[in-house]
């Protein structure tokens, strides 16, 4: 089976690899403290140098209802394994992205990343995430 491609999202970036993440139900956490980035995120996130994700890294989330938010993205640890996720800010609070792309609990999402290393701060990394639209 072919990967989805991001055909929800406009005006994202076009140059650099364009690599499916992950489709996942979105759960209370997610929409209440921050985004968990689950499915082959964390090996593919692995393979950048960790100094980059110390403070946080500066990335740009793409999705239907905006063209390009600032978000930061974290490189978590949990006990002796990391996962990555999307700061709270801007992602969850009030007129958010979640909130302007009326995502819900169960609603199922799919998850790009861009990575076009020549990017200037902030693009180096884009994300791109829509609603699953189910048939």
């Amino acid at each position: 089976m072919e990967d989805p491609q991001p055909n929800q999202i406009q005006n994202y970036p076009q140059i650099g690899e364009l690599k499916y993440l992950f489709r996942k139900k979105l759960t209370y956490g997610d929409l209440n403290h921050a985004l968990r980035l689950t499915g082959s995120t964390t090996n593919y996130f692995n393979e950048f140098p960790e100094s980059i994700f110390e403070d946080g890294l500066l990335v740009k989330l793409y999705t239907p209802a905006a063209d390009a938010d600032y978000v930061v993205m974290r490189r978590v640890r949990e006990k002796n394994k990391f996962y990555y996720r999307v700061a709270k800010q801007t992602w969850c609070e009030y007129n958010g992205i979640a909130q302007v792309n009326g995502f819900s609990i169960n609603d199922k999402i799919d998850c790009w990343c861009v990575y076009n290393p020549e990017g200037a701060k902030g693009e180096v990394i884009s994300l791109l995430i829509h609603r699953v639209q189910e048939n």
